[in-house]
C-alpha cells in the first residue's frame, strides 16, 4: 500500500513537470511564431526595395543612380541574410533583473551589466524586468523592441558568461531547442537559485537538468552552425576579444579552440 501511494506520488509530480514543460514549450511556441512572421514582412520588404531600385532604370543624375545602387546592394545583403539565417535561428533566453540605469543600446535591449539597488527585495523575492531572446540574426518589432537579439551584439554575452558566481542581472537561462518553425523542447540554468523570482505575477518555472547538458545533447550537423548556442564564457571571451590585437589561445584536443 505504501508503495502504491509512493508510486502514486511520483507519477503526480511527473505530470506536473510535464505540464509546466509544455507550457513553457508553448509560451516560446508563441514567441518563435511571431518573430518569423516579423521575419517575412523584412524579407518582403527587402525584396520591395530591389525591386523599386530596379525599376528606375538607368534614368536620373549620376548621383541618384549611385543611391539607387547602394540600395539595390544593402537591399541584397539583408535579403541574403534573412535567407541564409531563416531556418532554427532561435536558440536561447535570459531573465534579467531591473538593471542600474535606463540606457538602451542600439539593439533596444537595455545596457546595464549589474542589477539596480533594491532589484532583489529583503525577502529574497525579485521580479524579472526584462526578457531576451537570443538568435543568430536581431530581430524588432514595429516599435523598435528587440524580438530577437543576435547572438554577437554585447546584450546577448550574459547567456554565455552569466555563472551562479556571477551571475550579473541574470536569473534564469534557457536554451530552446527548435527545428524550423517549431520549438521542440526548453533546458533551463538558474543563475541565482537562492532567489524567489515571478516573471508577469507568476513564479519563475524552471525546466530540465541543465542548458549545457541539453546542448551536448543534441545531434550536430556537419557544420559549425549550431556552435553558437553552447559557446562558453572562456570562449565568447575570445569572440569578443578586440579585432586589432593578437589573441593567442591553447589547450588540449577537444577544448573548444576551433569552436
Amino acid at each position: 500500500m505504501a508503495a502504491q501511494v509512493q508510486q502514486s506520488a511520483v507519477g503526480s509530480v511527473h505530470d506536473a513537470h510535464d505540464s509546466v514543460r509544455d507550457r513553457e514549450i508553448s509560451v516560446e511556441q508563441e514567441h518563435l511564431d511571431r518573430v518569423y512572421r516579423r521575419l517575412e514582412e523584412k524579407i518582403h520588404e527587402a525584396e520591395f526595395l530591389m525591386h523599386d531600385a530596379a525599376q528606375r532604370g538607368q534614368v536620373g543624375t549620376p548621383g541618384a543612380l549611385a543611391e539607387r545602387d547602394a540600395q539595390v546592394f544593402r537591399a541584397g545583403i539583408h535579403l541574403n541574410r534573412l535567407n541564409n539565417e531563416y531556418e532554427d535561428f532561435l536558440f536561447g533566453r535570459i531573465d534579467l533583473l531591473q538593471g542600474k540605469d535606463g540606457k538602451k543600446g542600439p539593439d533596444g535591449a537595455y545596457t546595464a551589466v549589474e542589477p539596480a539597488e533594491g532589484a532583489v527585495r529583503d525577502d529574497n523575492t525579485a521580479d524579472i524586468a526584462e526578457t531576451l531572446h537570443i538568435g543568430r540574426i536581431g530581430v524588432l518589432d514595429e516599435d523598435y523592441s528587440p524580438l530577437v537579439i543576435d547572438w554577437r551584439a554585447p546584450a546577448a554575452a550574459p547567456f554565455y558568461r552569466s555563472t551562479p558566481v556571477e551571475p550579473g542581472r541574470v536569473v534564469r537561462r534557457r536554451v530552446i531547442r527548435s527545428r524550423q518553425r517549431r520549438v521542440l523542447g526548453v533546458e533551463d540554468d538558474l543563475m541565482r537559485p537562492e532567489l524567489k523570482a515571478s516573471l508577469d505575477g507568476h513564479e519563475l518555472a524552471v525546466i530540465g537538468d541543465g542548458a549545457l547538458m541539453a546542448a551536448l545533447g543534441q545531434a550536430r550537423g556537419h557544420t559549425m552552425r549550431d556552435i553558437v548556442s553552447s559557446i562558453q564564457a572562456e570562449q565568447d571571451l575570445v569572440i569578443r576579444a578586440p579585432a586589432n590585437s593578437v589573441t593567442y589561445v591553447e589547450g588540449g584536443p577537444g577544448t573548444g579552440k576551433t569552436a
